[in-house]
């Protein structure tokens, strides 16, 4: 059996992966690899493939019978939406209230 690595809420690639999963036409039409071409430019058609392969694996989606067309699970639409909402009230937030402040011994710098 094959293992497959999991998604980090936290990279900028899988957050733009799971914003674009998110959106409200995948829900009603389905989505295909073609349709995530369009919104991921900088990624190769296989290597979608590859990506939708890992979220099939995780249970994230799955495949209507003899298409091509994948609808995310409720298990998917709870994950992404829990995922992307923790780090948009948590680690954002947190990330605005912190103050980096220089050490004194710097010198050349301005103390913050």
């Amino acid at each position: 059996m094959c293992s497959y690595k999991g998604f980090n809420f936290y990279c900028s690639a899988y957050q733009k992966l799971f914003e674009v999963l998110a959106l409200g036409e995948f829900n009603i039409n389905g989505l295909y690899n073609k349709s995530l071409c369009v919104y991921s430019t900088d990624k190769s058609s296989s290597a979608i493939v590859r990506i939708l392969k890992r979220i099939k694996v995780h249970g994230l989606i799955k495949r209507v019978t003899l298409t091509y067309k994948c609808y995310l699970t409720k298990l998917g639409k709870t994950v992404i939406t829990a995922g992307l909402a923790i780090k948009e009230m948590f680690v954002i937030s947190e990330l605005s209230v912190m103050r980096f402040t220089i050490p004194s011994h710097s010198a050349g710098f301005a103390r913050v």
